[in-house]
């Protein structure tokens, strides 16, 4: 008799250089004990080559399997996502090295594996949880202290505001979408698709588009992911 196993769900955060990282504190305390179709799995940048032969694997196989030596197991059913955020600086900077990350994480699976921006930074997603955010980046600091309720960067900060965090994830989500889209129409430079990409995931296929984007520091894509996790629940 086969035994029926739920799908898991691989989230690569390709800045994370370990698990003491926010995205993955975050999925962690919100969604890993809600969710009972489905399991979260985590990557941090030390663990990329195991997330490229997850995908791999479930290209291969139509149905579950072993792998790995802790008997993880991939199947045609898992779903694949990377979470990113820009990084830019405030003078960008640094805008060539992360429009060449962003080209090599499109690159990676062939444009497969949907890119989920989380923003410039993941904390302006979590100030996504109390309201439309649109603000222009001036520092670190100052996003920080808009984020609120003494935000801090540690995983007891996270656990602590789990429950808060998770009972206002729809008015996050609907924030986002606002955000989002008056990011766009605010954007003076065109681009074909642009009334498409306040509602799709794009893809980053071309320099024109992956331009387009960096130069919307606010703009994110965490709802559309929200809205697969909470298929799962």
């Amino acid at each position: 008799m086969k035994t029926h196993t739920i799908p898991i769900i691989h989230i690569y955060i390709p800045e994370a250089l370990d698990h003491s990282n926010c995205e993955i504190w975050y999925f962690k305390h919100l969604f890993q004990r809600m969710l009972t179709k489905a399991k979260l799995k985590y990557y941090a940048y030390s663990d990329r080559k195991e997330f490229e032969k997850g995908f791999k694997l479930k290209n291969k196989h139509s149905e579950r399997r072993n792998g790995g030596e802790k008997g993880d197991t991939i199947a045609a059913d898992d779903l694949f996502f990377i979470v990113t955020d820009t990084d830019l600086k405030p003078d960008f900077s640094n805008f060539d090295e992360v429009r060449a990350d962003l080209r090599n994480h499109y690159n990676w699976f062939n444009g497969d594996v949907p890119i989920i921006f989380s923003t410039r930074s993941f904390e302006t997603w979590l100030c996504m949880h109390n309201q439309v955010y649109n603000k222009p980046f001036s520092g670190q600091d100052t996003l920080e202290h808009d984020v609120g309720y003494d935000y801090e960067k540690t995983e007891k900060w996270y656990k602590k505001h789990a429950e808060r965090l998770y009972g206002t994830i729809d008015d996050a989500c609907a924030n986002c979408r606002i955000s989002r889209s008056s990011a766009i129409d605010s954007e003076q430079s065109e681009h074909t698709n642009r009334e498409s990409f306040k509602i799709t995931v794009p893809a980053l296929a071309d320099e024109y588009t992956i331009n387009w984007f960096l130069k919307i520091s606010t703009i994110s894509y965490m709802d559309k992911l929200i809205d697969v996790l909470r298929v799962f629940e």
